[in-house]
């Protein structure tokens, strides 16, 4: 698992970061967007919450930026912090809604008065 041999090779290959393999396989395969995987792997991991995977084959999941969001596992793309709420820390699964009397446009890192 997480190698693999090229038919009529005697030996086997480690699968490099952001793909994987099953037992007895050819080849190695990308992990699919939202998914990432160290080396030798023989399957890929969700992205969790508030971090993201944007192409194939990922070694890591990158952190959601400040006035952005991830509230699913798996995700390929961070969404924008909706106009009235914000997210101040990177890597967040939601943003916060303005304090009353207070205002924030879309992606907002923080309310104004």
């Amino acid at each position: 698992y997480g190698e693999y041999s090229a038919q009529g090779s005697p030996s086997c290959h480690v699968c490099d970061p952001g793909k994987y393999s099953v037992a007895e396989s050819a080849k190695c395969s990308d992990c699919q967007k939202g998914q990432w995987a160290p080396s030798a792997s023989e399957s890929c991991t969700p992205c969790d919450l508030g971090k993201f995977a944007n192409s194939t084959g990922s070694a890591s999941c990158s952190a959601c930026g400040a006035g952005h969001y991830a509230s699913r596992n798996e995700s390929w793309v961070c969404e924008a912090c909706a106009s009235g709420s914000y997210t101040a820390s990177t890597g967040t699964k939601v943003c916060l809604k303005c304090e009353g009397g207070k205002y924030s446009g879309e992606a907002a890192t923080s309310c104004s008065s």
